[in-house]
């Protein structure tokens, strides 16, 4: 079994590098596009499959081996049943994109464009399966990095990455700080850094608005997206197994303030988006920036699979959301996600209010008044369609 379970996890990892390389190499000039490189459509679906497929198989082994106690140790890797479902989560993101833009097959790229969501999500997978916390950081980083080179040379763009990149080094930062310096003072670095990684406040996970009232590239948002979902995964397994005692206490109550204060400035930006046709794409950001700040909290809680609950409902809508209602998009597949987006953050409410209240009253019933006005307002925005 744990040879198997081994063989599946250098595949889950390797995959992701392998398929980009292949996607590099299977895209060429287009016939009528002068020159500029089209995408292979044919090639980017299947796989995403085969990448999610490795993973899910070697679910099941990952908990039998922590059911009987085994070794789940590989070199430098833990395999977890967080760090499994981590991966799973991050392949379905990964596929959902490929299947958002399936529609977009003449869209011009260059060529390492189509293998930058496969090398991002892959150094991503790896981080959250390594072992040691400096490596863990230093992948998180160095797919941070390698996103930013990789962005199409646009208008705006270069500067922009740059400036993400700039506040993700911080954040890392600030976390080997937190690990060199033991004590107290390390649970609240770490913690702070880890806050920035994973795009809570003050630092978002999306922090330009468009002014020409339009979504932001679908692959650019899905990859900042999986890089916050890495972080707050690694930060989940971080609170479960501090590096001491005082500082692993600090370390999560500073997430779950972080947390709290990102859903609150969230509820204030959702009542005060104005009605039209850039509400829903938009609410989509509020609620992808939601869903980050509880799996903050439900990591301080030390919950990891309401943290992986929580990621759910953005690793599945927010390409839907970005691309927009387009002509191929049929109504019930919007009508889908819209209830996905609206069901599953709110199940997540409900199951950390649950395990919040036997330890403080106070912050359950904090909890309760800040998400309340998020509920109604996502409910009159996106549930309406149903009637049209």
């Amino acid at each position: 079994m744990e040879a198997v379970s081994e063989i599946l996890l250098f595949l889950a990892l390797i995959w992701p590098f392998l398929a980009g390389g292949a996607l590099v190499a299977s895209v060429g000039p287009g016939a009528n596009d002068g020159g500029e490189f089209r995408d292979n459509d044919t090639l980017r679906m299947p796989f995403s499959i085969s990448g999610l497929v490795m993973s899910v198989l070697n679910l099941p082994f990952a908990i039998y081996l922590t059911i009987i106690n085994a070794s789940t140790t590989h070199f430098w890797l833990v395999e977890t049943p967080l760090a499994v479902v981590g991966s799973v989560l991050l392949s379905v993101s990964l596929l959902t994109e490929c299947a958002c833009l399936r529609a977009e097959k003449y869209q011009k790229y260059q060529p390492l464009q189509y293998a930058r969501p496969y090398w991002t999500t892959g150094l991503v997978i790896v981080a959250v399966f390594l072992a040691d916390p400096f490596l863990k950081i230093a992948t998180l980083l160095l797919a941070s990095i390698l996103s930013v080179v990789m962005t199409d040379r646009g208008q705006g763009r270069a500067v922009t990455g740059w400036m993400a990149l700039r506040v993700k080094a911080s954040g890392a930062l600030l976390v080997l700080a937190g690990l060199l310096f033991p004590g107290p003072a390390s649970g609240l670095l770490a913690g702070a850094g880890y806050a920035v990684l994973g795009g809570l406040f003050p630092v978002t996970a999306f922090p330009v608005e468009n002014c020409d009232q339009k979504p932001a590239d679908v692959r650019t948002v899905c990859a900042t997206f999986r890089t916050a979902a890495g972080a707050l995964l690694v930060a989940g397994s971080l609170a479960m197994h501090p590096l001491s005692v005082d500082g692993g206490i600090i370390f999560s109550t500073v997430f779950i303030g972080f947390g709290f204060v990102t859903l609150f400035v969230t509820t204030l930006r959702m009542q005060f988006l104005t009605p039209g046709y850039t509400v829903r794409w938009r609410q989509g950001y509020n609620l992808t920036q939601a869903c980050l700040a509880l799996a903050a909290v439900a990591a301080g809680l030390e919950l990891p699979e309401v943290v992986c609950l929580a990621l759910t409902a953005p690793t599945l809508t927010l390409p839907w959301f970005m691309s927009g209602k387009t002509k191929s998009d049929s109504v019930r597949t919007m009508r889908t996600v819209e209830r996905l987006a609206c069901l599953l953050p709110f199940v997540t409410v409900l199951i950390i209010l649950y395990v919040m209240a036997p330890r403080s009253v106070a912050m359950m019933l904090a909890l309760t008044i800040i998400v309340l006005p998020a509920i109604r307002r996502v409910g009159r925005d996106l549930l309406p369609t149903e009637t049209t």
